[in-house]
């Protein structure tokens, strides 16, 4: 019986489904030297990405509240080619510059999760001292 691969829903927390991926992938972090390897085997295959697709906002009321505090994103996505100019779509330009804000925090969250297993590995080093 093996782990199911885990699903996106918007109350999800964006770590803890990083978290889950790491588990269904069978990711061991002792066998990585940094996040960066730990972000590189997540992304490779396009988990991260997906993973933060999974939490950009697809009902436009919601898409245009975030744009408010948040339009940096959208022209970051637009200078970067990500958004169709010829056929722009005010809503999917904006879904693109979530899309870059998800991802930034989704790698964030990999440097916080390897961040933790190494301070866990060195209480257990500690602990095993004593």
């Amino acid at each position: 019986m093996g782990i199911n691969k885990p699903t996106i829903t918007k109350g999800d927390n964006m770590k803890q489904t990083i978290l889950d991926a790491i588990e269904y992938k069978e990711i061991n972090l002792a066998d990585l030297t940094d996040a960066s390897e730990l972000y590189e085997t997540l992304t490779y295959d396009g988990t991260l990405y997906e993973i933060a697709e999974g939490f950009v906002d697809i009902y436009y009321y919601n898409i245009r509240q975030w744009a408010v505090d948040n339009y940096d994103w959208v022209e970051t996505a637009i200078q970067e080619g990500l958004v169709d100019m010829e056929n722009f779509d005010f809503h999917n330009a904006i879904q693109a510059g979530q899309q870059l804000m998800l991802e930034d925090e989704a790698r964030d969250f990999v440097e916080e999760i390897y961040t933790e297993y190494l301070k866990k590995q060195e209480q257990h080093i500690a602990e095993a001292t004593q």
